[in-house]
């Protein structure tokens, strides 16, 4: 768990090497490219990841924003970080006037990387976990309930993944094998 911890905190990793000092917490924004957040609809959540000036362009383009690429404030990705503020609001006051739905389709169309916040139990649904192995059963013991839980995400060829998670011991269940393992097992 702290490989994958570390490896999605590469910016972090990258700003606290180059400078000697932490970075503070950022949201859910990109600390370094602008607009790449979260953006409200009228119904709720989405990203857009407009990360080059090329695609802020076709985002402009896309929310009837035609002006901003040539406005020295949004004219680089520079520029747009240090008026990240001012942006999202011009932004949101395009985006909280229609469903996400319609802003993703949209987006997509003219090429703008986009895409809905989901709740746990909407990106559950989501049929890539299972062809990863990320969602399995968890084996039920007697009497208890069933469930799933996350598999793991490390793939590696030559090493089949679990269709099925173990069910936890019972208190102390294992002892035996566990004292016999380290050596110090009772005879």
């Amino acid at each position: 768990m702290l490989d994958s911890q570390i490896a999605i905190l590469e910016h972090a990793v990258v700003l606290a090497s180059t400078t000697g000092k932490a970075p503070g917490p950022t949201g859910e924004r990109h600390p370094f490219i602008t607009p790449f957040s979260t953006f409200r609809a009228e119904d709720g959540f989405f990203v857009i990841a407009a990360g080059n000036n090329a695609l802020f362009t076709k985002l402009c383009k896309a929310l009837g924003l035609d002006t901003l690429p040539q406005d020295p404030r949004y004219s680089t990705n520079a520029a747009r970080c240090e008026n990240v503020a001012l942006l999202k609001r011009l932004i949101e006051a395009q985006t909280l006037t229609r469903p996400r739905a319609h802003w993703i389709e949209l987006l997509e169309r003219h090429g703008v990387p986009t895409g809905k916040v989901q709740n746990v139990l909407e990106a559950l649904e989501d049929p890539q976990l299972e062809a990863r192995n990320m969602v399995l059963p968890i084996a039920a013991r007697e009497g208890g309930p069933g469930f799933v839980g996350a598999g793991n995400p490390i793939k590696m060829s030559g090493f089949s993944d679990a269709s099925i998670l173990p069910s936890a011991p019972t208190l102390d269940g294992d002892r035996e094998r566990i004292l016999e393992w380290l050596g110090t097992a009772a005879d």
